[in-house]
Formats: C-alpha cells, sequence, structure tokens
C-alpha cells in the first residue's frame, strides 16, 4: 500500500487535465448523484476558520461550496492552470499554481485548508500533509473529502468493485477519451485504508477524526494541527 503517485503522477495529471470538462460528470456517477451534498457536508466542517486554502481547486466546486468569494477570503491552488481558469475568481479568491507538495506561502498563512477529491492525486501524500501543516496557524485544520477505502475485507471488496465498474462503465461511455479516464484508476489502487489515513493524519497534525459515507466508500476527514 502506498499514500503516493510517484512515477506515475505526470501521467495522471495529465489525464485529469485532458477529461476536465468532463470530469464533474464522472464524480456525479460515481457518487450516485451526491456530490454536491458531500461537498456542502465537508464545507459545514470547515465552518468559521478566517483565509482558506483549496488544494486542487479546479473549477472551483469545494472553494464555492465553503464560502469562498462571498465573504471568505481563499487562496486557490491547483497543478492544472485551465481548472483554475474556469473559477469565477474574484478579489476574495486568488488562483495560484503550485504542486501541494512545495506550497509557495509563510508558514502560518491559514486558519485551514480544504482538499476535495485531490489528496490522492498528490505526487506525495505524506510530503503535502506536512506542507499543509507548515501552511496552517496553530489549531488550524485540513478537511478532506475523498474516495474511502473501508477497513474490513467484505467492506473493501464491496466497495472496490463498485468503482471498478462505474470506472469501467464511464471509459466506456467517454469513447476515444476513454483510456485516459481509466487512468485514473491508480489513484484508488493506491489509495491507504480509511484506518491507515486517520493514523497518518494524527501523526502528522496532532488530532485527526475520519467519518465514512455510503458504506466507507467516501470519507470526510478533519485533521487539527497541534500547537507548536
Amino acid at each position: 500500500m502506498t499514500t503516493s503517485l510517484r512515477e506515475d503522477w505526470a501521467e495522471v495529471i495529465a489525464s485529469i487535465g485532458a477529461l476536465l470538462d468532463y470530469y464533474e460528470r464522472g464524480n456525479v456517477l460515481l457518487s450516485l448523484g451526491m456530490i454536491g451534498y458531500l461537498r456542502r457536508r465537508a464545507a459545514r466542517a470547515v465552518g468559521r476558520c478566517g483565509k482558506l486554502v483549496d488544494l486542487g481547486a479546479g473549477p472551483g466546486y469545494m472553494a464555492a461550496a465553503a464560502g469562498c468569494g462571498s465573504g471568505r477570503l481563499c487562496v486557490l491552488v491547483d497543478v492544472i492552470p485551465i481548472g483554475l481558469r474556469m473559477t469565477g475568481g474574484g478579489p476574495l479568491a486568488e488562483r495560484v499554481v503550485a504542486m501541494y507538495e512545495w506550497l509557495p506561502f509563510r508558514d502560518g498563512s491559514f486558519g485551514c485548508a480544504t482538499a476535495s477529491f485531490s489528496l490522492r492525486d498528490s505526487w506525495s501524500a505524506g510530503m503535502t500533509l506536512y506542507e499543509v501543516r507548515r501552511a496552517l496557524v496553530a489549531r488550524g485544520y485540513l478537511v478532506i473529502l475523498d474516495l474511502g477505502k473501508p477497513d474490513g475485507a467484505l467492506g473493501r471488496f464491496i466497495v472496490g468493485a463498485y468503482w471498478s465498474v462505474v470506472s469501467e462503465l464511464l471509459g466506456a461511455l467517454m469513447g476515444p477519451l476513454g483510456p485516459l479516464y481509466s487512468r485514473l484508476r491508480l489513484t484508488y489502487a493506491r489509495l491507504p485504508g480509511n484506518g491507515f489515513l486517520k493514523r497518518m493524519l494524527g501523526q502528522v497534525f496532532g488530532e485527526a477524526r475520519v467519518q465514512e459515507l455510503l458504506g466507507g466508500g467516501v470519507i470526510i476527514a478533519v485533521a487539527v494541527k497541534s500547537r507548536e
């Protein structure tokens, strides 16, 4: 089990960029039409934290759910420029092209961070978590919304089978773009179990909790940075 794409990262990111116009439709199907609800639920965990940084912001769906651009100062970060160009922008939402492992911000720049279906796309999830921790103030927190991998054998089999069938279906529906979408299955194959993720977050940040939804196939995790 690994939490990093490493040598496969560039290929996965290129596939995401090529599929960006269709990516949200895939999210809708994968989540059984619940993607909007899941983002709103994760946004409730964000609460009122001051300045926010959204990792893997893409067109800004999670940022919008968290109130960016309507009273909350936010920085939207993505390694794919075309996704950020699709956001509304505005005076309360800066856009920055950067890898999550090397964020161009001072220590303690943000009160909170979000990562919606993006942590698994990082070059190194471990490096990303330490970098986010550095950029947060003490008692700042990271909210993660992402696919989950149940710890129990039966739950893992059921969820894994579902993602496999749906991803195959999406690949078939996308015709010539199908092979690009099939490459994204690697991000789920590399995904750690939900329990492992919770322990990892606790080790890096100090406090962590993970809520499992859809049978453990989706998780909302909150990691709180311990005081220095």
